[in-house]
């Protein structure tokens, strides 16, 4: 990575088809995975970002739940969780609008 002072750089859309997936970790019904957007996920309303890459809630994740995600842009996406399996992907139905 080095250091990138002085130099020009931006976020760069990731060539992904298809939806944004979700995916409850195993063993953790309170923590979530999303998968597949089309920049970074910067924040997901009520929960914080886990050192191994999860979304952790304080309770259990229900079907039906809404959750709002901010990608690293800002803009806003929200999504409902159709199962509460774990470690089952979930397509969300939905995608970020793609970069301009």
């Amino acid at each position: 990575m080095g250091n990138p002072s002085g130099t020009n750089w931006k976020n760069v859309p990731c060539p992904v088809t298809g939806n944004v997936i979700v995916r409850l970790k195993t063993g953790n019904p309170n923590e979530l995975f999303v998968e597949n957007s089309i920049l970074s996920i910067a924040s997901v309303q009520g929960a914080s970002r886990t050192s191994y890459g999860t979304w952790h809630f304080g309770s259990n994740l229900a079907v039906g739940q809404s959750i709002q995600l901010t990608d690293a842009v800002g803009r806003t996406l929200t999504i409902q969780l159709s199962s509460t399996s774990q470690n089952v992907n979930q397509d969300t139905g939905k995608q970020f609008p793609a970069c301009q």
